[in-house]
């Protein structure tokens, strides 16, 4: 299959964008591709992910004199420390590359950031690990760079020490606006990077350190000075704090950055193990707070004061257009509660209420919220939680408003 694409990819001089990932090509299947792109000048796109590669398969001489690429993903191919040292390296020398994807590409197997045993039978959610002298080799990609846009190194078990090295190169970067760092064994030392980064960066546009369980919440002095960089920060839009759990002080001083903060447009606070105090204080930031149009709540236990509250929230906010509270523990009195606030809200054109308990007395709710409700044109919603009578009449109203009805989750 790799030598029938590479012979395609010197014939057809058209193409300007190609997916082969997922394909088990393996390392004698992607070579003679990269041998092609070598001398192809068309090509804009490439991804070549989940394809067992285990090396880098000829692709740094890809980086090295391909002149038309712009977009390179090579995520979740177990490329390894040697094969990661040579790609970054050559990296350095390209000038067109805009976007690279590396993440999940266990590109070190010194485990010197975690004592944790690795399960081979888990190949979605495993972080590998990264040697820190190949992690070293992307910080000096992200210093010296002056076309890379998106870097993702996400799920690759950085550890503390490169993570905090990477936020001090985001001082003197001028050109990344989007950086995945997610699932990486970050702690203290590369939330104190992230806070100086986020006070002088003026570039940045989308962070993203889900998956690092313990970055904040073990971390509190550090975390409260992240989240007060954050408030004075006018160039992130979107941060994403998934499964990155944060715990009372940290809580506080996150509410504090949303009443502060004038960009910040989307942020994830899914699974992040919130209680019904942390959203009673957060709650107000986001009602008063004009700036956010996207916020995800997924997958935190709530109750029916912090249902009541983020309804209060919803009520009087006027820039937030998408919410997704699927998987909230919300009972049939908190659906009314929030169907009530969808009477009041004008801006909200997309709510995701999946795998939640919406009952007669909420459906009936949210149907007579809907036909009140002229802004909002999706929901979702879990079939399963609503009677057929209640269900057939929801759709009947959706339809009649021209709402779009969904039977799953956003994510």
């Amino acid at each position: 299959m790799g030598k029938a694409l590479a012979s395609f990819l010197l014939t057809y001089h058209e193409l300007t964008s190609l997916d082969v990932g997922q394909n088990n090509l393996g390392v004698e299947g992607a070579r003679p591709l990269a041998e092609a792109l070598c001398r192809n000048t068309t090509l804009t796109d490439f991804s070549i992910g989940s394809n067992e590669l285990w090396c880098e398969a000829g692709l740094d001489s890809t980086l090295l004199e391909n002149t038309t690429l712009k977009t390179l993903d090579l995520s979740f191919n177990g490329m390894g420390v040697e094969a990661s040292e040579k790609l970054a390296a050559a990296l350095l020398r390209n000038t067109t590359l805009t976007a690279i994807n590396m993440a999940n590409n266990k590109v070190g197997n010194n485990f010197e950031d975690s004592d944790e045993d690795i399960d081979e039978d888990i190949d979605e959610d495993i972080d590998e690990d990264i040697g820190e002298a190949a992690g070293c080799e992307w910080v000096n990609v992200l210093r010296e760079s002056t076309t890379l846009r998106s870097l993702d190194l996400s799920m690759n078990r950085l550890g503390d020490k490169v993570g905090h090295k990477l936020a001090d190169a985001l001082l003197v970067n001028t050109t990344l606006t989007e950086l995945n760092i997610g699932s990486n064994k970050l702690s203290a030392k590369a939330v104190l990077g992230l806070q100086s980064a986020l006070r002088q960066n003026r570039v940045l546009k989308a962070l993203d350190i889900s998956g690092n369980n313990e970055m904040l919440n073990k971390n509190f002095e550090e975390s409260v000075k992240f989240f007060d960089a954050l408030g004075s920060n006018d160039t992130l839009l979107s941060l994403n704090l998934h499964e990155t759990y944060l715990w009372d002080q940290n809580v506080e001083a996150l509410a504090k950055a949303l009443r502060a903060n004038t960009a910040l447009q989307s942020i994830d606070l899914s699974e992040t193990q919130l209680k019904e105090n942390d959203v009673l204080v957060l709650a107000p930031a986001f009602g008063l707070n004009n700036a956010l149009t996207s916020l995800s709540l997924k997958d935190n236990e709530l109750n029916a004061r912090s249902v009541k509250a983020l309804a209060d929230a919803l009520a009087i906010n006027t820039t937030l257009r998408l919410l997704n509270l699927s998987n909230i523990d919300i009972d049939t009195d908190e659906m009314k509660c929030l169907a009530n606030a969808l009477q009041k809200n004008s801006t909200l054109t997309c709510i995701d209420l999946t795998e939640n308990d919406v009952g007669p007395p909420g459906a009936w709710a949210l149907i007579s919220a809907l036909r009140v409700n002229t802004a909002l044109k999706s929901l979702h919603i879990t079939p399963r939680a609503i009677p057929e009578k209640y269900r057939l009449e929801l759709e009947q109203v959706c339809k009649e408003r021209g709402v779009s009805y969904n039977t799953h989750s956003l994510d």
